[in-house]
């Protein structure tokens, strides 16, 4: 990759092919499944075009490209998150594309052909044969769109035709009369139509190489407030200015500076240098901190009502310099006021994930887990982080994952747990009459059951708030439509402790450490 990078830099077009020309005739390819993720990686990071579509393309198997498939195959921290954003950018213009021209293929495309006119094993309104509507329905889940095979698609036909996949083993009249023209001209049009998918997908491919940073900066703004103008800019008899990294000046006192950070102490117990100074005559110290932080944090270092920024990429900007400049008490007491007010408490999922890679950007760990936790009460999917994913680090994503992980199958051992309608708690509800007959066995009634096995890697992690509602309104719904006494008997004695015991469970479930040991605080 390195060398089609110079070659494509220096604009060698005929190397460019030689080099390309040579890749083509490895064996086995460069790209294929099990490397297409690291080549795409590669490919972006070099900037070449061709190769992350090529990439690209070998991923489009639709079932793997979620983030609980991508964290058991180990391939989160293969690239940056930025590309990954692009990549499922990629694999969603052809999954909406191909939703919509199938569909088109299957009203408009097989009419045309005048190939397929009644058959007789058909169903539905579609008019055409069951075993063509399944093979081009599991395009992208049992078999890749950009890897159609005319094999695959000739012996699901004859397994068909022949009566293969009929439980009588007859065969089918209809389709047996489809000669191998005919399976071809539906085969050509088929993948003309996907191919045209792709294509589509791919005029708007881009890659990630540059403004990515700009883009993740834009993102990061959209989350905060405008900053007041300071308010402790100019402190009486002040002996040093400190000077924002967008360019306000702090006139402040040395000893406050001294007494409330080490870092400074130790800082001006060292010689300094006298060529940075103010028209006043006072020494200037630049730093990387925007004036509302430095604001923030001077108020916290004078006897004057504190200043907490209100927007969290301040909050955790303020935390982290607290963190940089070694001021522990300033820190506890900003995180406390934080906790109190309830500041770090986004409002939606792009806020929530946004607030986590922020956080660990930031390597504050304390806020890390407290977002981690928040984004369990959202679905980890690329369509719920959306936008934010571009700025998430891949590391952060690994451990986001792993953590989401381990609460849901912990919730999933103790749903089961509780669930055992033999030795559980729910074994009070095991009597309920409705929708069993008396002879079979005793089991959860089904409103219950399905409380237990709704939860996975993608979906929400319930609160026990959540939960309780949710059997409640099961419960309420199950005794009006059935008028069932033994559930409305079971709650009036039991229920409460029923739900105070579910609640209890849950939060195990959810309060699983946030890093395993040995982890990486920066995860």
């Amino acid at each position: 990759m390195g060398l089609l990078s110079v070659a494509q830099m220096y604009k060698m077009d005929a190397v460019l092919t030689h080099i390309r020309n040579h890749i083509a005739l490895q064996n086995p390819p460069l790209i294929r499944e099990e490397s297409a993720f690291s080549v795409y990686a590669l490919a972006q990071k070099h900037g070449l075009r061709t190769e992350a579509l090529q990439a690209a393309r070998c991923t489009l198997n639709f079932s793997t490209m979620i983030i609980e498939k991508l964290s058991e195959d180990d391939k989160l921290g293969l690239m940056p998150c930025a590309f990954l954003h692009e990549l499922w950018k990629y694999h969603k213009r052809v999954r909406e594309s191909l939703a919509s021209d199938i569909e088109e293929f299957k009203t408009l495309h097989l009419n045309e052909l005048e190939i397929l006119e009644d058959p007789s094993c058909s169903f539905g309104d579609l008019d055409i044969p069951f075993w063509l509507e399944s093979y081009v329905s599991y395009l992208g889940k049992d078999y890749d769109p950009f890897s159609l095979d005319f094999t695959d698609f000739k012996v699901t036909f004859v397994e068909h035709s022949q009566g293969v996949d009929s439980k009588s083993g007859e065969k089918c009249g209809f389709c047996s009369e489809i000669d191998e023209e005919d399976l071809c001209a539906i085969w050509d049009s088929f993948t003309a139509v996907v191919q045209g998918c792709i294509a589509k997908a791919e005029s708007d491919f881009t890659l990630s190489v540059e403004g990515t940073r700009s883009e993740c900066e834009v993102q990061a703004r959209s989350y905060r407030e405008a900053p007041s103008p300071p308010k402790y800019s100019d402190m009486p008899n002040a002996d040093i200015i400190l000077r924002s990294s967008d360019l306000v000046n702090f006139r402040i006192h040395r000893s406050v500076l001294v007494t409330s950070s080490p870092f400074f102490r130790d800082m001006f117990s060292l010689p300094q240098p006298s060529n940075d100074v103010a028209p006043d005559g006072l020494p200037v110290l630049h730093l990387s901190e925007t004036a509302e932080v430095l604001d923030s944090l001077i108020s916290m270092l004078y006897p004057v009502s504190p200043e907490i920024p209100h927007s969290i990429d301040s909050i955790l900007a303020l935390l982290a310099a607290t963190d940089k400049y070694d001021m522990g008490a300033v820190q506890s007491f900003i995180r406390a006021e934080v906790s109190c007010k309830g500041l770090l408490s986004p409002s939606d999922s792009g806020g929530t994930f946004h607030m986590f890679t922020a956080a660990c950007s930031k390597r504050l760990l304390p806020e890390m887990e407290t977002a981690a936790r928040l984004t369990l009460g959202y679905p980890l999917t690329f369509e719920s982080i959306g936008e934010t994913l571009r700025s998430f680090d891949g590391e952060a994503l690994c451990g986001l994952a792993d953590f989401r992980l381990r609460c849901v199958r912990k919730l999933a051992s103790r749903m089961e747990s509780f669930a055992d309608y033999r030795n559980g708690p729910s074994k009070i509800w095991a009597g309920c009459p409705i929708h069993r007959s008396p002879s079979s066995p005793p089991q959860l009634p089904w409103w219950l059951a399905r409380l237990f096995c709704k939860y996975s890697f993608d979906d929400p992690v319930p609160t026990s708030v959540q939960f309780r509602d949710e059997f409640l309104a099961g419960l309420q719904k199950h005794i009006n439509e059935n008028d069932c006494h033994f559930c409305l008997k079971v709650y009036a004695l039991k229920g409460e402790a029923y739900c105070a015991e579910s609640e209890g469970m849950l939060e195990l479930a959810r309060n699983v450490p946030f890093l395993n040991s040995g982890d990486d605080p920066a995860v």
